[in-house]
Parts: C-alpha cells; sequence; structure tokens
C-alpha cells in the first residue's frame, strides 16, 4: 500500500510528502473534522455547544483558589462544591447534597486521622473560628 491509496483527514495531503502537515488550501473551510485534525482533537464533541475550553476550567480552578484565599480551604470546599455541580456538571439537587456531604465527610474524616489544619484563608485571620475552619 503506497501512501497516495491511503484515506486521509480532511486537509492532508499524503501524496504531497509534507510529513502529516495540513494542507491550506484543503483544510480551508472544512468544517469541524478539518478544525479537528488542526487542534489535535477527535470526537463527536468537537465544536458542540455546551463543550467547556481549558480556560473555563482554569477559572473555575482559580475561583476554587480564590475562595480559599478569603475563607479559608473547607469553607472554601463547602461553598465552591454545590456550586460546581449545579453549575458547571449540571447535577440534580439530591445529587449535589450527596456528593456534597460524602466530599465533606471523607476531607473532614482524613483531617481528624491525620491531624492536618486546612489552609486559612483572610477570615480565619479576623476571627477564631472552630477547628475544621481555622
Amino acid at each position: 500500500m503506497t501512501s497516495s491509496d491511503r484515506s486521509s483527514p480532511v486537509g492532508l495531503d499524503h501524496r504531497a510528502g509534507d510529513a502529516g502537515h495540513p494542507d491550506p488550501a484543503a483544510g480551508a473551510g472544512q468544517g469541524r473534522a478539518s478544525f479537528a485534525f488542526r487542534c489535535g482533537t477527535t470526537g463527536d464533541h468537537v465544536g458542540q455547544p455546551g463543550i467547556g475550553n481549558l480556560w473555563g476550567g482554569l477559572a473555575w480552578i482559580a475561583g476554587l483558589v480564590g475562595l480559599t484565599a478569603l475563607i479559608g480551604f473547607y469553607g472554601a470546599m463547602l461553598l465552591f462544591f454545590p456550586v460546581f455541580l449545579i453549575v458547571r456538571a449540571r447535577a440534580g439537587l439530591l445529587a449535589t447534597v450527596l456528593m456534597t456531604a460524602g466530599a465533606a465527610g471523607i476531607i473532614l474524616l482524613l483531617a481528624w486521622a491525620l491531624s492536618l489544619n486546612f489552609p486559612s484563608g483572610m477570615l480565619q485571620d479576623a476571627m477564631d473560628l472552630p477547628w475544621p475552619f481555622r
């Protein structure tokens, strides 16, 4: 089988010997398949509405870090979990409550068993709070 016999993704010209680089003339305006090849992403989800991107995920993490700096880790986790599950994951109310309670309980159990203090925020500097929020 020669390279010209192989079927190739949209925008590739194997016969030109360009080692897999997209052919600008063939790839222009080819829609989702060409975009997926150029960006290295594949699958039916590419280009569909509601699919997040890198910056959205980083914004969620930055939000958790910022909230932790303000109110401390445990309080931030108790607020972040349900907001993330409802807004981003589109989880139902019961699932959100169960997952938040489960995560909070496991984190609390591990912290107690390992005698951990969570990262504190500005709230802990201003007030004396009980252990998990300290």
